[in-house]
């Protein structure tokens, strides 16, 4: 299993497994969508980490980096969409 940041190419693997999150259809790639995607991919406080498993993706999670203006200008980071392809979970 590889772990690694999300590529422009992973997409497509990536709204696969949101559908298990959500359990929501595969969204239509509206340029709305696809304005929000690399707007994502070209933010850097923005980032999706996902393990890759025999070149799918089986499990992702959302770290977004936000700045602070208090406790010595210190960031923070908030953990999101969180989730694992039904079949590779509880594996440890």
């Amino acid at each position: 299993m590889i772990i690694r940041e999300i590529t422009d190419s992973d997409f497509d693997g990536l709204m696969t497994l949101y559908m298990q999150l959500h359990d929501d259809p595969f969204p239509n790639k509206t340029p709305e969508l696809l304005g929000v995607w690399h707007n994502i991919l070209s933010d850097i406080n923005y980032h999706i980490i996902v393990a890759v498993e025999d070149g799918r993706i089986v499990s992702s999670c959302t770290c977004i980096i936000i700045l602070n203006l208090t406790r010595g200008q210190r960031p923070y980071a908030l953990v999101e969409n969180v989730v694992t392809d039904a079949a590779y979970r509880k594996r440890g």
